[in-house]
């Protein structure tokens, strides 16, 4: 538009004015969520405070999972299998597709997950069907599953954080 400024505005009109700019945004919206999405994956697995990825199964916001499960590994970063992602009516685009392809990656990088309900109510909670389910398809490593090495787990957790923590043996 060439405006700059209060004046140049008021006589363009404030309401034009708007509307422009917002059609203009809206024209790249998607470019920046994409963007975003994506830088974000990688600015995490940097933080050391991070410690699980997790949601990278969506195809709403495209990634590279031979880079994502390398970076992970990298990092020292868990990759979380979420129970609800898998729900056929869940929000997550082909997510089931997606976490099968990262699995077989996580398994032949050997970069352990973490499975998670991911409950919004209470009977969800430790609901882990579908997740055990698709472990056993692509015949992932029950090694590299955290919730069943609680040893494996406290590795990925800060010292400080790591250091209260105890786990109870099953009994035989």
């Amino acid at each position: 538009l060439g405006i700059s400024g209060k004046e140049q505005i008021e006589e363009y009109g404030v309401e034009k004015f708007v509307k422009e700019c917002k059609e203009s945004v809206f024209t790249y919206v998607h470019m920046w969520e994409e963007m975003t999405n994506k830088v974000g994956y990688w600015v995490d697995m940097e933080n050391p405070y991070v410690t699980i990825l997790g949601h990278p199964d969506d195809d709403r916001i495209p990634l590279d999972y031979e880079k994502v499960v390398a970076a992970a590994k990298k990092h020292h970063k868990l990759i979380e299998l979420n129970n609800a992602s898998l729900s056929p009516d869940g929000v997550r685009l082909n997510a089931k597709k997606n976490d099968a392809v990262i699995l077989k990656l996580c398994a032949e990088l050997r970069v352990p997950i973490i499975i998670d309900s991911d409950a919004h109510v209470d009977t969800a909670v430790g609901v882990h069907e579908r997740a055990w389910d698709l472990l056993e398809e692509v015949k992932f490593p029950e090694e590299l599953i955290v919730n069943s090495h609680p040893d494996l787990l406290l590795s990925y957790l800060k010292p400080e954080v790591a250091k209260g923590i105890s786990f109870c043996e099953e009994e035989s």
